[in-house]
């Protein structure tokens, strides 16, 4: 599982032809003993992924017989490319080409990049191979409409996806919790936090347990507890039990 991961500025390159190349995962395959990939909360910005064979995504290069999910991520000004003669349009702005029947899926994602969500090629066999295997729930594009995006995915401009529009044009994104509109710029992954976590100032009168010393600590388990212990005993000379 990957979460809450930026990569900016980045090249990610296999030279060879049978290699696979993605900017947070390049090959997910079964005979890496793997039940699963989960990548959500990703960004992938001003970078360039590129490769020989014809396994080349944003997010994840190439795959196996492996369940793939990947959720609240966005590629943004990145070019995905193959250089493969045979099929030099194979590249996804989120999950690369592959093979097998085991689920793969794109939910809640956007790009504004070169390589298209699903496939560059416009031929339609390449099309209905790739999304046989992957299911795009809630993806959005601004990237060129020269073939079909396939169920799932829609196009909206740049603009459309900036700013206050994001939050009317990107249905199934959640700006409460997930996502926070950027004046003028894309949306942000952000990390939610449940209101009863939230710190309110006030200073707990009791720790979670423990009673200050160096063999049983105190033990604190929300920002009250810490706040507690800055202000009781953040002078070293006269905390409890100081020489410890």
């Amino acid at each position: 599982k990957v979460s809450n991961l930026y990569l900016k500025n980045s090249f990610v390159n296999s030279s060879s032809s049978k290699g696979s190349a993605g900017a947070i995962v390049g090959y997910a395959g079964e005979h890496y003993k793997l039940k699963g990939v989960t990548v959500t909360g990703c960004t992938v910005e001003n970078s360039l992924v590129k490769t020989a064979s014809q396994k080349a995504g944003g997010i994840v290069g190439g795959f196996g017989e492996v369940k793939i999910s990947v959720a609240d991520c966005s590629v943004i000004r990145t070019k995905v490319v193959s250089t493969n003669e045979e099929n030099p349009n194979l590249a996804s702005a989120f999950i690369g080409s592959g093979w097998g029947s085991v689920k793969k899926s794109v939910t809640n994602c956007f790009t504004d990049s070169y390589a298209h969500p699903v496939t560059a090629s416009k031929k339609q066999a390449d099309v209905d191979t790739l999304t046989a295997k992957i299911k795009y729930t809630n993806v959005y594009t601004s990237a060129t409409k020269n073939f079909d995006a396939g169920e799932g995915v829609t196009y909206l401009s740049a603009d459309q996806m900036k700013g206050e529009n994001a939050k009317h044009n990107m249905l199934g994104f959640d700006f409460g919790r997930t996502w926070k509109t950027v004046e003028s710029g894309y949306p942000q992954y952000t990390i939610y936090v449940k209101p009863s976590y939230v710190w309110d100032g006030t200073k707990a009168e009791e720790f979670a347990g423990g009673t200050g010393t160096s063999e049983d600590p105190f033990l604190i388990e929300n920002g009250a507890q810490l706040y507690k212990m800055v202000v009781d005993y953040s002078n070293a000379s006269t905390g409890k039990d100081a020489e410890n």
